[in-house]
């Protein structure tokens, strides 16, 4: 009895850590996982990156397609992202159209060569319920150094976000 309930809780324990539709880690995870990063970072001085990756015009694909073409677009992607980090793990779902990547013992050429292979992974989509339409995503970086907290990394990726999707929509 004492083996079945350790892998039920083992269970639902991974259940809550995982986004249901992208089968990636979710906030929750993402928040747990960015934080011992960082806890980390702070003592070792090895550096890691923040990819957050927004989804241009999803809105617009919700309301032309449907929401289970919305649905599908997000399923893809959360695959082309594991598939060009090699790995879903350090991939998350942020929120809605939002996903983050976490990168360790990143430089900022390997955050530039993460940047470029998400691109190339993104536009080699095909995704039936779309017809044709081609998705496209903006990617917004930050990385750690000595003396940034949490909330300064999260916000420099976020404002990189912003500048992107100016100039990716």
């Amino acid at each position: 009895m004492t083996v079945i309930l350790y892998y039920v809780i083992v269970a639902i324990h991974k259940k809550s850590a995982t986004d249901y539709l992208t089968k990636l880690g979710n906030k929750r995870s993402f928040s747990h996982t960015v934080e011992a990063l960082f806890r980390d970072a702070q003592h070792s001085n090895r550096a890691f990156a923040l990819l957050m990756i927004d989804v241009n015009r999803f809105k617009q694909i919700n309301d032309t397609f449907g929401h289970p073409a919305g649905d599908a677009v997000l399923k893809h992607i959360a695959g082309a992202l594991a598939a060009a980090m090699e790995s879903p793990r350090g991939c998350f779902r942020y929120g809605g159209d939002e996903f983050a990547i976490l990168l360790v013992n990143a430089s900022p050429s390997t955050v530039e060569l993460s940047r470029a292979a998400i691109h190339e992974e993104i536009e080699a989509l095909t995704i039936d319920e779309l017809h044709g339409y081609r998705v496209s995503v903006s990617i917004g970086t930050a990385m750690w150094e000595k003396g940034k907290t949490l909330q300064d990394l999260i916000d420099e990726a976020d404002q990189d976000l912003y500048e992107q999707k100016k100039l990716r929509s």
